[in-house]
Formats: C-alpha cells, sequence, structure tokens
C-alpha cells in the first residue's frame, strides 16, 4: 500500500494511489469563416481520494477524513470561433462533467454544472473591444448533507448569466493599454464552489464580485 503526501504536508498511509482508465475522443471541424473543437470523455477511476465526513460508529461527523472510492466522471468540452467579417469574431464554448461516487451511490461534491461562454470582438488597426457573456446552469447534483455524504456541497446552486466589457488599445509597438467591465449588470451569483476557514469548517458560498472595472497596462522594451 502506498503512502501518499496530502496537502498539509502529512503522509497518509492508508490510501492508495488513483488509478484512471479513460477514453476521449475529440475532432476539430473547420470551415471558410468558423472552426470547431470538441470532444467527449469518459474516466473510470478506482481508489479516486475523496474528502469525506467520519462516519464510523463512534466518529465524530464533522471530523474531515480521506478515503479512497470507486468513482467515474464523464463529459463534454466543445468551442466554436466564427470569423463574420474582417473586422468582427466570435467565440461560443461549453463544456460539462458528470462526476459520481459510485461506491457509495452520490455525486462528488464540487463538481460544476454546465458552463458556457459566448463573446462578440472587434479588431481595429490600433484597439480592440469585445463583449462577453458567462453563465452556468443550475447545480442540482449535490452533496450536501454531512450526516450521510460530505456536507462539501452547501446547497444546490442557482443558474446565472453576467456579461462583461474589455477592450485594449496598443499606444506603440512596446506599450499596450487593455481595460474592461466585468459584471456589468452588478448580478448576484456565485460559482458552485465552498470555502471554510481554519477557524470553522463549515462550507459556506461565497458571492463573486459585483461589478467591477479594471486598467493594465503592459510594457515591454
Amino acid at each position: 500500500m502506498a503512502c501518499l503526501l496530502m496537502r498539509d504536508g502529512s503522509v497518509n498511509p492508508t490510501l492508495d494511489p488513483e488509478k484512471h482508465h479513460q477514453i476521449e475522443a475529440g475532432a476539430v471541424l473547420r470551415g471558410d469563416k468558423w472552426e470547431l473543437d470538441a470532444s467527449v470523455y469518459y474516466t473510470d477511476v478506482q481508489d479516486y481520494i475523496l474528502r469525506d465526513r467520519n462516519h464510523n460508529n463512534g466518529g465524530n461527523g464533522n471530523a474531515t477524513i480521506y478515503r479512497n472510492v470507486d468513482a467515474s466522471l464523464y463529459g463534454f468540452e466543445a468551442s466554436l470561433n466564427y470569423q463574420w467579417n474582417a473586422d468582427w469574431s466570435s467565440n461560443f464554448g461549453l463544456a460539462y462533467v458528470h462526476a459520481d461516487n459510485d461506491t457509495d451511490d452520490r455525486p462528488i461534491a464540487q463538481t460544476p454544472p454546465l458552463e458556457a461562454v459566448a463573446s462578440l470582438d472587434y479588431k481595429a488597426s490600433d484597439w480592440d473591444a469585445g463583449a462577453r457573456v458567462r453563465a452556468a446552469a443550475k447545480q442540482t447534483r449535490v452533496d450536501d448533507d454531512a450526516s450521510t455524504g460530505s456536507g462539501l456541497d452547501v446547497d444546490q446552486t442557482p443558474g446565472w448569466a453576467v456579461v462583461d466589457l474589455y477592450g485594449e488599445y496598443r499606444v506603440n509597438s512596446n506599450v499596450t493599454v487593455d481595460f474592461g467591465v466585468d459584471n456589468l449588470f452588478d448580478e448576484e451569483y456565485a460559482q458552485h464552489l465552498n470555502r471554510s476557514s481554519a477557524f470553522d469548517p463549515t462550507q459556506i458560498q461565497v458571492n463573486e464580485p459585483g461589478i467591477s472595472a479594471w486598467v493594465k497596462l503592459h510594457a515591454s522594451f
């Protein structure tokens, strides 16, 4: 049995290393104005290292443990680039993963839902500008019961969509200025990721920032 080094620097001699068996298929298709890149995959994992709670008799249900389980994951990724004309272009993307703890017949916590992105960009001689929509579906496949599972998911996460604006101005061949506004309409949303602190193991869901403006200066010599 192997000894695994954990994130906190400790060694856990009771865990076996993960063994992944994956099959993946992908394709790239091109037309006069577009390019599509897509792939699908399936992964069978023996001895997946799962972060969980101690549910043994006499165990403290709040104690975090790591253990080996069998797991399966499948999903897809797709990206479409489209050139409307010499100045305008778009990008569309989709990503999805489905993750199961097969040993206990429950979802694996902290798995993102279906995510999508779409953008429209304009390119001029010395400046670019664009708009982007980022979105995620509602995540209903959660492991949120600490009495029977890991409880690492606080709850189901609502779906959301936000709009970003961005641009770049090329002052000269050495200096560029990037600028933008994220979450233009100040939407309240959260990724399907939870956090705990060093002082409280309780998982909480942290909202992403509201409307945010930013500027970056790049210079090369």
